[in-house]
């Protein structure tokens, strides 16, 4: 018998992102990858104030997205103001 064989009922194991304890990965974990709601979180409170990001390219600052198309400052007042139509 193989390695592999002998692993398969292992429980899969993680560590919590936030205090790394070990953590077993199976549907009785709810805060998985975390430990725990708090340290769950400890962590939606870093990315709410962005201590934590992902890397990407900068918006344009001279455009404001309007849905899936980009508008000038100018372009995108006009479209508040306009009428709706119902």
């Amino acid at each position: 018998m193989n390695n592999d064989s002998q692993n398969t009922n292992l429980p899969t194991k993680v560590n919590c992102p936030t205090c790394k304890k070990s953590v077993v990965w199976n549907e009785q974990s709810h805060f998985r990858p975390f430990c725990s709601q708090r340290c769950q979180q400890i962590d939606f409170g870093e990315w709410a104030s962005e201590n934590y990001s992902i890397p990407g390219a900068t918006n344009n600052p001279g455009h404001q997205e309007y849905g899936d198309q980009e508008y000038t400052s100018t372009e995108f007042g006009n479209l508040e103001q306009e009428p709706t139509r119902h």
